[in-house]
């Protein structure tokens, strides 16, 4: 069942029928907690992940790398694990969302552009599946043993020195902006 990619989808949304969306969304991932990796679950319940005034919050943010690494074993390289790196540039364009999938046995990646809504799930065979609503027809479905995700503020900007104030909590890593003065 999808909770949050379908939105765009629909006429007529209201915000009573996204708010009730986001709370279907998590109670699900509650209730999948226990058999979820850890870090998949702390980047699908994070409190900053759906808060748009959050540098870290994937919303909005633009594909900018994809890496596919083979790891091949065997006596002939036929056990051939993947594993899939990320990058996208911040909405706010102070900073990278890195995302790093373990073990993928499955992925498909359909004309991406600018990142609106995302859901993760448990799947068959407990793999974690990742789904990301790009654009209209865009979207972006990774199977995977676990999902790593990683804020690393832009290095010019860092050396701005200068930390930008974000909405909610403190970020846990630093951000940082430039003032012209």
């Amino acid at each position: 069942m999808s909770y949050l990619l379908d939105i765009p989808d629909i006429p007529d949304f209201s915000y009573a029928d996204l708010t009730k969306r986001f709370a279907d969304y998590q109670r699900y991932l509650e209730s999948v907690r226990a058999k979820l990796p850890p870090a998949a679950y702390a980047f699908a319940a994070a409190d900053w992940h759906y808060d748009y005034g959050d540098h870290r919050a994937p919303h909005d943010a633009w594909f900018d790398e994809l890496v596919v690494s083979i790891s091949p074993s065997g006596t002939r390289s036929e056990v051939r694990p993947c594993d899939l790196r990320a990058r996208f540039l911040g909405a706010y364009h102070d900073g990278y969302i890195k995302l790093h999938y373990k073990n993928v046995p499955e992925y498909s990646i359909v004309d991406v552009h600018e990142w609106q809504y995302d859901e993760i799930s448990l799947g068959e065979e407990s793999h974690v599946v990742h789904e990301i609503r790009f654009d209209a027809d865009s979207l972006w479905r990774i199977e995977c043993d676990d999902i790593l995700y990683e804020w690393e503020p832009s290095k010019l900007l860092a050396r701005a020195g200068t930390p930008c104030i974000s909405t909610g909590e403190e970020p846990r890593t630093p951000s940082f902006c430039l003032i012209a003065t």
